[in-house]
């Protein structure tokens, strides 16, 4: 069985995790690559795959499947130079099956990651405001710069 510490670590995770994606973007990379780290880990010492566990086969191989055909797209697009600085973030795609993996083998407590939403949202909005009475343009922490655009 896995360890109390474990299931405890991977929550803080995931409550800091949408905390600091909008804020500190490296940060949130920062979380999930730890995320990652401990799939690796649980799937070593458990010797299973996230390939091979029944309930984690479809997600894997969607994932993977999106990942070939982001591929393939900038390899037979016109201009692949220009398509393919878009491949680095595609790369956390291949990271996935190792991020479900721990979740699927560590006691989850899904209310953390509501709440670290919740305080997400709390911390971002006067960091954005902020950011806006000092004369930024597109405010970091916007997903979407049509909200704050201007004219």
């Amino acid at each position: 069985m896995i360890k109390i510490n474990q299931s405890i670590f991977i929550s803080s995770l995931i409550f800091l995790f949408p905390v600091f994606i909008n804020s500190v973007k490296v940060t949130g990379d920062l979380i999930l690559f730890i995320i990652f780290l401990l799939g690796v880990y649980l799937s070593i010492s458990k010797r299973e795959s996230p390939f091979s566990t029944r309930h984690l086969k479809l997600s894997s191989a969607v994932v993977l499947f999106y990942f070939f055909v982001i591929t393939l797209s900038v390899v037979f697009s016109e201009k692949p130079d220009e398509i393919a600085h878009f491949m680095s973030r595609d790369l956390h795609f291949l990271l996935a099956p190792f991020i479900f993996f721990a979740f699927h083998k560590l006691n989850i407590n899904l209310r953390s990651l509501l709440y670290g939403v919740k305080v997400g949202l709390v911390v971002l909005c006067p960091y954005i405001i902020f950011q806006l009475d000092n004369g930024v343009i597109r405010p970091s922490g916007v997903m979407n710069n049509e909200v704050f655009g201007r004219a």
